[in-house]
């Protein structure tokens, strides 16, 4: 398994249409449509997602070594790598290295998710990144209070 980030997942490049996942010959065990209009291949080890841009992420069980970047890493060694990448940080249970495009559930040990560039940043944002707008008000719980006339 081979992961260079925000290129290509296991030879499959990010943007790319179902069908070139198809196309690999593997038969997949389950092809699903999620709520959100999402498509999903499901393979023994990987689940590859495709949004309107095409392939989207990929969620897969680490072997027990993978390519990550043209670096070996073993699955023991996965969440020190992670830990050594440029912004990490852990969040809602998760182990999250934006810099690699890649997030660990740190609950289920025996997952990881890589991502295209920029489909990380819609799903987690780092803990020192300023709140966002609060689902009631719409405004960032830094903003004061517009004044009322």
């Amino acid at each position: 398994m081979k992961l260079l980030s925000f290129v290509s997942f296991d030879g499959i490049p990010f943007g790319a249409p179902l069908a070139a996942v198809e196309a690999r010959g593997a038969p997949n065990r389950r092809r699903h449509n999620r709520r959100s209009g999402a498509e999903e291949l499901w393979f023994d080890r990987v689940i590859f997602r495709f949004d309107e841009h095409g392939f989207s992420e990929a969620s897969f069980r680490p072997p027990s070594e993978m390519e990550i970047n043209g670096e070996c890493v073993s699955q023991d060694a996965l969440l020190t790598f992670m830990k050594n990448s440029a912004g990490y940080y852990e969040q809602a249970g998760f182990a999250i290295a934006p810099a690699l495009g890649l997030m660990f559930d740190l609950d289920e040990l025996k997952w990881a998710t890589a991502y295209k560039r920029g489909h990380l940043d819609r799903l987690m944002k780092p803990p020192n990144q300023a709140p966002g707008p609060t689902p009631t008000t719409g405004m960032s719980a830094s903003e004061p209070p517009p004044r009322r006339p």
